[in-house]
């Protein structure tokens, strides 16, 4: 996962680049028995480089 990590941090395929602070990229263990995916970052999420850490985030720790 790190390498794909990386490869997709310095993504320059579409415009989305050119407004984002950071890529919001998932964490945790790859063998994990849940996984929760998000639509997109938000404006939180890209500005902390977290998923999950502005409102959704907050409906997700309740």
């Amino acid at each position: 996962l790190e390498q794909l990590q990386q490869q997709v941090r310095g993504c320059t395929a579409c415009r989305l680049c050119e407004g984002r602070q950071h890529v919001v990229f998932g964490s945790g263990s790859p063998t994990a028995d849940v996984m929760f995916v998000g639509e997109a970052p938000g404006r939180e999420e890209d500005l902390k480089g977290f998923p999950f850490v502005g409102a959704a985030g907050d409906l997700l720790t309740k």
